[in-house]
């Protein structure tokens, strides 16, 4: 008897029943795929630092060299602390030397090297895309992930990197996982060869374009940051390479870890609105059954066989839903992991599925619990009371301060949808919670790529205001004063676009350290060319104008215990001079670290130069038309825009928020679309008599549509008003708290009112208008007979 009885409540309400069980998929799908990805996210950066051998602290030196200058230093120390050293040395390769079948040269970011190298077999191992060891033929190379990213190079690819004249062709093998280099925040990447043709270059190459890598390993007691300040504080001339610790690796691939925690919270989010959304139903359904209670009851029927009917009806929805969601979970926690599997090793598969399975169980036995906890209100029907059905059908209790028809001059079904909100606003409570959630997960990841897109974010990278970015390979430092060759550029690109502002930011690498040199640290910073320092934005003090004066960011001033007015030497190619704090400003490059001298700084350029080419167009409206016009007139030269510079700054993870969205909007759209036609199914189902009254009265099916439309509307603009507010205000906290940790101390969100405050609001006007007119087809068949009637 119960199954045929579950057999004709599915049948009968068929729509209500598969938007029920579309929302315990969506639930199965995304607490399994949450739940592996929440298990790959926590354990993929040690997993894969522990497979990939990583070394305490890794030290490039760019110089042949230079390795065995710094080791005999340490050596020579009261106390070395490291324990184990191994050296690999490699092939520098520049951006210009690298290729493709189709002529075209390397396009990495800016301030970024590579070089070739054996595939290590000890330290810093890497693996191909099966996370295997990588293994190479003679002719074949392994390229990181961001070459094959950014220019689409793909394996089976030829390319033809050239060093001193001489060319070498090889074919793409692999797209490698090179966990300690292989991210995007770091300007290095490792090109692998086998050894016998890495040999081959090696011996026709100069000492210039040689280096090495020093792996160490520390002494037990001894920290990776212990070392590092001891290898900082040494003679300058013999610690000019950059260097990390392993600590630091994890902090690498914060951007990758970012989307997927992202994604992973807003599951959660929507997983809740789920559970809120069943027990609504349950309670409703509970509701609108009493007279079927009620007659159960007058039979001699109890309280649990009732209940079990409930029971048994979500258990075969929960496990139906839970079957097909599993499926579904596998291939969306692929997606929800977006370039992270691309970068980290992830860990045992089998494991993730079992997670998945477990979540999906999780997802059917809470189903079962809520719909056990709610159809506790059956003990309170009496039998009179349920076989009337629950209540007389009217309100005993009047609407406080709410006007009368005459005085509103509102349409009849308008003003009834208002009254309905205001006596029964407990039934609109969970869509209204739904559209604030929906708003409030689509506006703010909009607005934190609109600001990682955005002017702002030059700012927060610590440099000047630009229009245009150039990449410029033909200066030769060595020959030409860059000073001259920039105002000799200048002086050709106004030829070009009169007026235009050209500068360069040469990368300056040194130590700097407090009055009492007890702190030290290795930061990259920047002089300014053609740009006086006061073009910059500080946090605190004023700019640079003086040989001695210098900026330097908040956590290095932190680190150095130094303030505005205190004075810290900056040693450059062993030459050490005082200089004087006069700002602090910020940047998220570097980790936050990062100095700026004034345009009148005397120093001694380093071999190793590195510059930022930039200008700024006196019309900002001719970005585009002035970008043309200089790509025409200097071929050899690249101009790009500033979206593209962040692009190549920001790696992969421009594109990873903007799949995001995408997604986001696809559920978002699903779960509006669904909870709007689920609650207008039941309200319709629930107020047959209601809309029987309307007709006997004269209503059009039009102006009852517009009663049904009118109370949903108005949750939604109210739903949007306050997702806005909340995403404005806390949502815009959290995305500054982000860009916190990656050194900024003052972030200005970017919002586009006409995406923000116009294109969400129509897209989810479109959605829940598209899902009220897809429910409402049951208003035509209802007749004015039905009045007494409740189905």
């Amino acid at each position: 008897m119960f199954f045929k009885i579950i057999k004709k409540d599915l049948q009968r309400k068929k729509a209500m029943n598969i938007i029920l069980l579309l929302f315990l998929i969506l639930s199965s799908a995304l607490i399994g795929a949450s739940m592996s990805v929440f298990y790959s996210t926590v354990t993929a950066i040690d997993y894969s630092i522990d497979k990939s051998n990583i070394a305490d602290v890794i030290q490039l030196c760019n110089k042949y060299g230079e390795g065995d200058k710094l080791l005999k230093s340490l050596d020579s120390q009261e106390e070395s602390l490291y324990k184990v050293v191994e050296t690999e040395p490699y092939v520098i390769v520049k951006d210009s030397d690298i290729q493709t079948q189709d002529g075209k040269k390397e396009q990495s970011g800016v301030l970024m090297w590579s070089w070739l190298q054996k595939i290590p077999t000890n330290y810093n191992k890497v693996f191909d895309e099966m996370d295997e060891a990588l293994v190479l033929e003679p002719g074949e190379i392994a390229i990181p992930r961001f070459t094959n990213e950014r220019r689409n190079m793909n394996i089976g690819d030829q390319i033809k990197i050239t060093i001193e004249g001489k060319s070498y062709t090889f074919t793409i093998a692999h797209l490698v996982k090179d966990i300690a280099f292989g991210s995007e925040m770091l300007g290095a990447k490792r090109y692998f060869l086998t050894d016998q043709d890495y040999e081959q270059i090696v011996q026709e190459v100069g000492a210039s374009n040689k280096g090495e890598v020093l792996n160490f390993k520390v002494k037990e007691g001894t920290t990776s940051e212990e070392l590092v300040q001891q290898i900082t504080d040494l003679d300058y001339s013999v610690t000019q390479g950059f260097n990390f610790t392993k600590n630091l690796v994890g902090f690498e691939y914060v951007s990758n870890m970012l989307v997927a925690g992202i994604i992973m919270v807003v599951s959660i989010i929507l997983i809740a609105i789920a559970f809120m959304i069943l027990r609504f139903t349950i309670v409703f359904t509970l509701q609108e059954e009493y007279k079927e209670i009620g007659i159960m009851k007058a039979i001699g029927l109890k309280e649990r066989p009732i209940r079990r009917i409930y029971l048994v009806k979500y258990l075969f929805l929960s496990v139906i839903g839970g079957v097909i969601g599993f499926f579904i979970s596998i291939p969306l926690s692929v997606v929800m992991l977006g370039s992270l599997k691309n970068y980290l090793l992830l860990g045992d598969d089998h494991l993730k599925i079992l997670l998945s399975l477990f979540g999906v169980c999780l997802v059917i036995l809470l189903t079962i619990l809520f719909c056990y906890r709610c159809t506790k209100k059956i003990r309170k029907f009496s039998v009179m009371v349920a076989i009337r059905q629950g209540s007389t059908g009217e309100r005993f209790h009047s609407i406080k301060h709410f006007p009368n028809l005459q005085k509103t001059r509102l349409k009849i079904p308008v003003f009834l949808g208002i009254s309905d909100l205001f006596a029964n606003g407990k039934r609109f409570v969970v869509m209204m919670i739904t559209f604030i959630l929906g708003t409030t997960i689509m506006i703010i990841p909009i607005n934190a790529a609109n600001t990682l897109k955005s002017n702002n974010m030059i700012e927060m990278l610590g440099l000047a205001q630009m229009d245009c970015y150039i990449k410029i390979e033909s200066f030769d430092g060595e020959t030409e004063s860059v000073d001259d060759y920039v105002e000799n550029l200048r002086g050709e690109f106004e030829e070009v676009v009169p007026g235009i502002d050209v500068w360069a930011d040469y990368g300056v690498t040194a130590k700097l350290m407090n009055l009492n040199q007890d702190r030290s640290k290795n930061i990259a910073g920047y002089r300014s060319i053609g740009k006086g320092a006061e073009a910059y934005s500080y946090l605190e003090g004023e700019a640079p104008k003086l040989a001695n004066e210098i900026a330097v960011t908040k956590q290095v001033a932190a680190y150095l215990n130094v303030g505005l007015g205190d004075v810290i030497f900056l040693e450059v190619n062993g030459e050490k001079a005082e200089y004087v704090v006069t700002a602090l400003y910020q940047t998220v490059m570097n980790m936050g670290d990062g100095f700026r001298l004034s345009n009148q700084a005397e120093i001694t350029m380093p071999d190793e130069q590195s510059f930022l080419w930039a200008c700024k167009f006196p019309n900002t409206k001719d970005t585009k038309d002035n970008i043309d016009k200089l790509q025409k007139a200097f071929p050899e030269m690249e101009f790009h825009t500033t979206q593209k510079f962040l692009s190549s700054m920001l790696g992969s993870f421009l594109d990873s928020v903007d799949d995001m969205i995408h997604l986001l909007m696809a559920i978002v759209a699903g779960v509006v679309f669904m909870i709007t036609c689920l609650l207008l199914k039941m309200l319709l189902t629930k107020e047959v008599p209601e809309v029987a009254i309307l007709k006997s009265l004269g209503f059009k099916n039009a102006s009852i549509r517009l009663w049904q439309l009118s109370r949903i509307l108005i949750i939604l603009l109210l739903s949007i008003a306050l997702g806005t507010v909340i995403s404005n205000t806390v949502g815009n906290a959290l995305v500054g708290l982000v860009f916190k940790f990656a050194g900024a101390e003052k972030v200005l969100i970017m919002t586009k009112p006409l995406q923000v405050y116009i294109g969400i609001p129509i897209f989810l006007l479109s959605v829940t208008t598209l899902a009220a007119v897809c429910s409402m087809g049951q208003i035509k068949k209802i007749k004015i007979w039905e009045i007494n009637n409740q189905e």
